[in-house]
């Protein structure tokens, strides 16, 4: 079922396999195109059963005829073995799989009628415009249909259908045929058939070069492939079908003929795509380029189109066109701020297969696309559109020529690094060729920056270096030739940023180590050091842990209790002496206070509260409280006491240092904070026998009430 070439080397004599058919007719044919050189060779197919087909001949040699089915042996021996002989091989038989099983009918379906019992070619092809770029479009290739068919006489006619949709582009080749075959296309709709086109193929011999077609599936309607012999006789024939779907051309459909909206090809990738005849669009690739990129273009089309150039330079523009093409190879250079081009197909005449690979041959200074700019910058906006060089040092590549007389590149000193002053490089390249420069640049400005200082190497080409001290901020170093360029020169700038070097130190002699001689220095200056501790412990072991009042401490409250009971809130001449002893009291260690004073009257001990009342003095209408309050670890908030009266008339609050909010029997506290001391001189007037304290307030938003268990009783003192 197809055209395959065999070899028999210089000792081979004969070759043979083994092939798979089902009943019918089949072809074979051998040629042999060494002309004088083709020795006597035999072409043998015995079949399963023992049947021997069999024909010897010099250049060509046919066997046909019918086939039971089965797998039969295929043999090609020649009488001599000298020297190598390249034969080209035909076959067409009944393929197990596929092909033609019953005749198919020999006239085309009517417009608009049931078209089930014609057979159909359901062909695939090569998927996307990159997985058809890798393959070779000269052939069909694996991904396609094969349909092996016979006709038995002038008389019989083959009908088949072409399975494909609105865009569809089909391949059609005629791979062999073992008679003259004409194809017909046509195209029926539902009211009308008509004839497209018509081609007949010659005898049996080699594949013509226009064996092949290329169809496109019509808007309305179907396509139909019609077959008969236009040789007086019956014979085979072998078809390979492809369909190249427009929907599955890149990830989004059919190829758009946009710049902007044609997906991003990679230069030196082959591509390859279809075009219908009704696709007025066309199909359009999108390239990366850089300022004055070379690009070499080479493409294919099975038919004429137009094939159109566009450059990217902040818009997309149309560069060359290159009209009713079927091909060609052509290199240009991208005009100068370019940053990509597309190429695209469009205007054809039919259908069509392309191809196309563009390769990028450079320049790449600095690793990028295309050419280093040949302007210095003159504000933010130019320097938006150039490669900034940063860090300590680089490397920066790159050429010039007849047409590139300057690259400028952009560097820059950055912040945080204040011993980075001095810039210096080296370029390196053919003697005589060419000079750098660095240039300090003033870029305080948004525009108008200017050249502040510069300095440019003595020695010419090869190897020569140069420096500058540069403030923060962008610069330029720039390459210039000589003189005239008459071919391309290459170059390379090694660059940093010099920085001092850590001064060593220096020292004569030897090192010796004397610290033996000062260990008894050292045992007795830590001794010293050790020994008001050692005196600490002594004295915290000897307490016991226990807590000890100096006699200084303990007159000092002896004086503030005196003070609490005699101080005068009227009194003009110290009028803040009682909150001065309250203030007193709070920094006083509360369990100091409380061993110099005696335990409270009344007191409520709890993890979160300490609440302690001590009476001053007392008489039969009044009584003097001091009263503390201590915190834990949570603050209260809207905190207020009471002194309840037991047994007897209600108590009043009268005089409370530090003033508060007061109402009957309450005072208003408001806010105590967490792990604080609060001391309060309270007044009440009154006369009952006794009196309970309840502190109440809230606690992480929850209401908390501190009530001591034992209750004030006055007549006890």
């Amino acid at each position: 079922m197809w055209t395959q070439t065999i070899l028999l080397t210089d000792a081979q004599q004969e070759v043979n396999w083994s092939v798979e058919v089902r009943s019918g007719p089949f072809f074979v044919a051998v040629d042999c195109s060494a002309e004088s050189d083709c020795p006597q060779t035999t072409l043998t197919l015995t079949e399963a059963g023992g049947t021997v087909h069999q024909a010897t001949e010099r250049f060509r040699i046919e066997l046909s005829g019918n086939l039971s089915a089965g797998t039969h042996t295929l043999s090609i021996s020649r009488d001599s073995s000298s020297g190598d002989l390249s034969l080209a091989l035909t076959t067409i038989w009944l393929d197990p799989m596929g092909g033609e099983f019953l005749d198919a009918p020999s006239d085309l379906p009517a417009p608009g009628s049931d078209a089930s019992a014609w057979p159909m070619l359901s062909a695939v092809g090569c998927g996307n415009y990159t997985a058809c770029g890798d393959t070779d479009r000269g052939a069909i290739g694996s991904a396609s249909n094969w349909w092996n068919g016979s006709l038995a006489d002038v008389d019989d006619v083959d009908s088949l259908l072409l399975n494909g949709s609105e865009g569809d582009v089909f391949e059609i080749e005629l791979v062999a045929h073992s008679t003259e075959v004409t194809i017909e296309i046509w195209n029926r709709t539902d009211d009308d058939l008509h004839m497209l086109s018509s081609m007949t193929h010659g005898l049996a011999q080699l594949p013509e070069s226009d064996s092949r077609l290329v169809l496109s599936q019509p808007a309305q309607g179907e396509l139909w492939l019609v077959l008969f012999t236009a040789g007086g006789e019956g014979g085979m024939y072998s078809l390979n079908v492809a369909r190249h779907a427009a929907d599955l051309e890149s990830g989004l459909g059919d190829l758009p003929g946009i710049p902007f909206l044609s997906p991003e090809h990679t230069t030196g990738v082959a591509a390859s795509g279809h075009l219908d005849d009704d696709d007025d669009a066309g199909d359009m690739l999108r390239f990366p380029a850089g300022s004055r990129s070379r690009i070499h273009i080479e493409w294919t089309s099975s038919a004429p189109s137009d094939l159109s150039l566009h450059v990217h330079n902040l818009t997309w523009d149309l560069f060359t066109t290159y009209p009713s093409t079927v091909g060609s190879g052509v290199e240009l250079v991208l005009p100068e701020g370019a940053d990509g081009f597309s190429i695209g197909f469009d205007n054809q005449s039919s259908a069509l297969i392309w191809t196309l690979l563009a390769t990028d041959l450079g320049p790449h200074d600095a690793g990028y696309l295309g050419d280093a700019t040949d302007h210095r910058p003159t504000g933010e906006a130019d320097a938006a559109a150039m490669q900034e060089h940063t860090g300590a040092s680089g490397t920066i590549t790159g050429s010039l020529d007849v047409d590139d007389q300057r690259d400028v590149y952009l560097i820059e000193r950055e912040l945080g690094f204040p011993d980075r002053s001095w810039f210096s490089t080296t370029l390196d390249s053919e003697p005589g060729c060419c000079r750098v420069s660095i240039e300090q640049l003033n870029t305080s400005a948004y525009i108008g920056w200017t050249t502040v200082a510069s300095n440019t190497s003595d020695l010419v080409g090869m190897s020569t270096s140069v420096g500058l001290e540069l403030d923060h901020g962008r610069h330029l170093l720039v390459v210039e030739p000589v003189g005239p360029m008459n071919e391309q020169v290459e170059y390379t700038l090694l660059w940093g940023w010099a920085t001092p070097e850590a001064e060593e130190n220096e020292t004569d002699g030897e090192w010796q180590d004397l610290s033996g001689e000062f260990r008894n220095f050292y045992i007795l200056i830590g001794v010293l050091f050790l020994s008001p501790w050692l005196l600490i412990f002594y004295w915290r072991w000897q307490d016991r842990g226990t807590l000890r009042l100096e006699e200084h401490e303990r007159r000092r409250l002896a004086r503030l209790r005196e003070r609490l009971v005699a101080a005068d809130v009227d009194d003009a001449d110290d009028p803040h002496a009682l909150e001065d002893a309250l203030r007193s009291l709070a920094d006083t260690d509360w369990e100091a206070l409380i061993l110099e004073w005696g335990e409270p009257v009344v007191r409520h001990l709890t993890e979160g509260i300490d609440l302690a009342c001590w009476r001053l003095e007392s008489s039969d209408d009044s009584v003097r409280l001091a009263v503390g309050i201590s915190t834990g670890s949570d603050s209260w908030t809207l905190a207020a006491l009471r002194f309840q009266a037991i047994e007897g008339a209600e108590w009043k609050v009268g005089t409370v240092v530090p003033e508060v909010m007061v109402e009957g029997d309450e005072l208003f506290l408001g806010e105590l904070s967490a792990n604080s001391d609060r001391f309060l001189r309270v007044d009440l007037e009154g006369s009952a026998e006794g009196l309970d304290i309840h502190l109440s307030g809230l606690v992480a938003g929850n209401p908390i009430a501190a009530i001591p268990t034992r209750a004030v009783m006055l007549e006890e003192e």
